[in-house]
C-alpha cells in the first residue's frame, strides 16, 4: 500500500477461532474498520457445489431436501495487527497452563512471603476479570456472526489445487463462468 508515495505494509492479524479472537480483544486488539470479518462457505468440488445449489433451491421452494451437500462455513476475524503483541498472545493462548503457573511460582519465590499472597490474589482477580471480559467478547463476536446477511457471504469451491469464490447472490451466469475456471 502506498501512502503519499511511501510504501507501507499494513499489519493484519486474522483468526477463525472465536475463543482466540475474544482473548485478543481482552488485550486491546481492535477489529478492522473495513472487512472486520468474512464468511466463506467451503465446498469440496464443483459437483458438490452444484448439488448444494439444487438442494438449496428445493428448500426455498418448500420441498424436502438433504443436508448432505452443505458446505463447511468459515468465519475469519481481521484485526489491526499493530494493536497488540500478537505473537506473544497467540503463544500464551496455546501455551501450557501448568508450565506458565510453575514459572510464576518460581518468580514468586524471590518475593517476600506476605507479598506473595497479595500478588497471587491480585493475579487471580486479573485472570477472573479477563475471563469475564473474554466471555463477553465472545458473545459479541457470535452476535456479529449471526447478523451477517446472506448476501454478504461467499461460496468457495475447491477443486484440487484450484478454487474460485462466488458471491452468494451471484447470477447463474456468473456462477457458471466462475465454475468454468476450475
Amino acid at each position: 500500500m502506498s501512502v503519499n508515495g511511501v510504501q507501507v505494509a499494513e499489519r493484519i492479524l486474522h483468526t477463525s477461532d472465536t475463543r482466540l479472537a475474544s482473548v485478543l480483544m481482552v488485550f486491546g486488539a481492535r477489529l478492522r474498520e473495513r472487512l472486520p470479518m468474512e464468511w466463506v462457505d467451503h465446498h469440496q468440488g464443483r459437483e458438490r457445489f452444484c448439488r448444494y445449489c439444487e438442494e438449496k433451491k428445493k428448500r426455498e421452494d418448500g420441498y424436502a431436501s438433504t443436508s448432505e451437500f452443505e458446505p463447511k462455513p468459515n468465519v475469519t476475524f481481521y484485526f489491526d495487527g499493530s494493536t497488540v503483541p500478537a505473537y506473544e498472545l497467540v503463544n500464551a493462548f496455546h501455551g501450557d497452563y501448568a508450565a506458565i503457573d510453575d514459572a510464576l511460582e518460581n518468580v514468586l519465590k524471590e518475593v517476600p512471603q506476605p507479598t506473595q499472597g497479595q500478588l497471587r490474589d491480585a493475579i487471580s482477580c486479573l485472570i477472573a476479570c479477563a475471563c469475564h471480559q473474554a466471555l463477553l467478547n465472545r458473545e459479541f463476536l457470535v452476535k456479529q456472526i449471526k447478523r451477517v446477511p446472506e448476501w454478504a457471504k461467499w461460496d468457495q469451491v475447491n477443486e484440487g489445487h484450484h478454487n474460485v469464490r462466488i458471491g452468494k447472490r451471484s447470477s447463474p451466469e456468473l456462477r457458471a463462468e466462475m465454475l468454468d475456471k476450475l
